[in-house]
């Protein structure tokens, strides 16, 4: 899996080009920061001003960064990461001679500050090494005693011209933890992923698409019945068309899954379930859903393979083997049942209930 989302970010020297690498591996050459007319205070250098900018464009990576776990882009996989690298040499012109040569660069980040009537004005030109690409001009005035906000919004309009999609998951992020169920700012950028990168590369926004339609069906209790299903309907259209350009997505095979149990369609639910474990069987969410599902239809047994796979994969979650406890209880396993709830009981000594079902057992609670 290529590690999209990524951004690894030499600081090669005063005069340095950081190179940003973003989705599918292609990079981004961002200058220095011109400052073009003399800023008050050692903190407007223009070193500084470049470490401020890129440290905005590292929180929205960090923001997305959480629901970029186990994409896979049709590559091989490495654990997200941002490094900061300090060359010595000087050799920030080589290297960057070097990329441009074998076409590495893409797209070429240049910035300046200057004066404005009292405040500041930050104009960016974003290049591509395409000639035929129109140059991209952003322009955002701020106020020199206060850059981060001017800072935050020039690396969000930097990010959706290079990737809309990273930018989107920012956003769900964000609506998300704010409970807005209908994911404006996301589905917009989305939309312009869509519309702006090559139809065959759009699996990605088709499978957020869908997930945001699939945690507003499941989260939003102002909908009716109609509307829950309306949304479920429109996650499965979604997801079904990432799976047509990526049929081993785990994400949105997992996605399909968790739509297709809340419609209690459940022979599509295991189809799809099944096929997410085997693509990443180390997935504790996806082996713990799954045993919920079976659960719910009483196949105890399955469910307890599903729910055993999922305690060695988060041996710490209590209430994982709390569950697993109860099902093996139901089999008539005490000796089983036992042994996982004391297991729970010393990852969470205070938790009574724990000690009151060992109680029943007649377990000495540990």
């Amino acid at each position: 899996m290529l590690d999209l989302g990524v951004f690894t970010i030499p600081l090669l020297s005063a005069g340095a080009v950081f190179l940003v690498a973003i989705m599918s591996g292609n990079d981004v050459a961002v200058d220095q920061v011109r400052v073009l007319s003399n800023l008050d205070g050692e903190s407007h250098s223009e070193l500084v001003l470049t470490r401020q900018l890129m440290d905005e464009l590292r929180r929205i990576q960090e923001s997305a960064s959480v629901d970029l776990t186990g994409i896979d882009v049709g590559g091989s996989g490495i654990d997200k990461s941002v490094t900061a690298v300090t060359d010595y040499f000087n050799l920030s012109t080589l290297v960057n001679n070097v990329r441009n040569i074998a076409g590495l660069t893409t797209h070429y980040v240049t910035s300046e500050i200057t004066p404005d009537d009292g405040g500041i004005r930050f104009t960016v030109r974003i290049f591509s090494n395409n000639e035929e690409d129109p140059v991209t001009l952003i322009t955002l005035k701020g106020k020199s005693d206060d850059l981060r906000p001017m800072f935050h919004d020039a690396a969000i309009q930097i990010l959706t011209t290079l990737s809309p999609y990273l930018v989107a998951l920012h956003y769900y992020r964000e609506e998300l933890a704010d409970n807005d169920f209908g994911f404006p700012k996301t589905r917009e950028m989305l939309g312009k992923q869509i519309t702006e990168s090559a139809r065959m590369k759009s699996y990605l926004a088709y499978d957020l698409l869908g997930g945001t339609y699939r945690i507003k069906a499941e989260r939003d209790t102002k909908l009716l019945d109609p509307q829950k299903a309306e949304a479920l309907d429109s996650a499965e259209n979604y997801l079904k068309a990432a799976l047509i350009q990526a049929p081993d997505f785990f994400q949105s095979n997992l996605n399909l899954a968790l739509v297709y149990a809340d419609k209690q369609q459940y022979d599509l639910a295991d189809r799809y379930f099944a096929k997410a474990v085997g693509l990443d069987p180390n997935n504790s969410l996806a082996r713990q859903r799954w045993a919920e599902l079976l659960a719910e239809q009483g196949r105890d047994k399955d469910a307890i393979f599903q729910y055993v796979a999922a305690v060695e994969l988060a041996p710490h979650n209590a209430q994982l083997r709390d569950r697993l406890a109860e099902l093996y209880l139901k089999m008539k396993r005490v000796d089983a049942a036992r042994s996982q709830w004391q297991a729970a009981l010393a990852i969470d000594p205070l938790h009574q209930a724990f000690a009151d079902r060992l109680g029943t057992l007649g377990a000495t609670a540990k």
